[in-house]
């Protein structure tokens, strides 16, 4: 797996944690890596073999495979 490839599901993992979806840009804006990378950088691995196997995309939201809570989670408080 490639550096940004491991920066990415880093990224969505945290991400997950908290049961937020998150956009391509967010993403990248919220990259956790260790050098910096471009939004092309991003793109281009997000449709990458290996992380198509860990993470989907659903109405333009990554999320991790099996993982559905989509993005209608955003923003939803449990109580």
């Amino acid at each position: 797996m490639l550096g940004i490839e491991v920066a990415i599901l880093r990224t969505v993992l945290y991400a997950d944690v908290f049961q937020f979806p998150m956009t391509p840009q967010e993403i990248h804006h919220f990259l956790i890596a260790d050098a910096p990378a471009s939004f092309s950088q991003v793109e281009q691995a997000l449709a990458s073999p290996v992380l198509k196997k860990l993470l989907i995309v659903k109405d333009g939201y990554v999320m991790r495979a099996g993982r559905d809570h989509g993005p209608g989670a955003r923003g939803a408080v449990n109580v």
